[in-house]
């Protein structure tokens, strides 16, 4: 199971119009995000990020496969989403 920080409720809600998924290998997403400025803990990996651009907001989810679950997918989904909605981490 992926370790990813739930929002808090008052940040779950319906993507953003213009929002765009694009879903890759969890080593892929490490790689993409971190280009992309992404950060996390020394020895930490990254399970999906996201962004805005001129289009709207873009997420980075894990694909399902062999390493990444249904469940998985739709908690980082979440996550990310929150993201495009507003929410930022508290520790940030």
């Amino acid at each position: 199971m992926i370790d990813i920080q739930s929002p808090p409720p008052a940040w779950i809600a319906p993507a953003p119009p213009g929002m765009v998924e694009l879903e890759l290998s969890l080593s892929q997403i490490d790689l993409l995000c971190r280009t992309l400025g992404a950060a996390a803990a020394e020895g930490k990996q990254i399970f999906g990020c996201s962004m805005w651009g001129s289009g709207g907001c873009l997420i980075i989810v894990p694909k399902i496969g062999r390493v990444s679950s249904m469940e998985d997918q739709a908690r980082v989904r979440e996550h990310e989403v929150a993201h495009c909605n507003g929410w930022k981490h508290e520790d940030r």
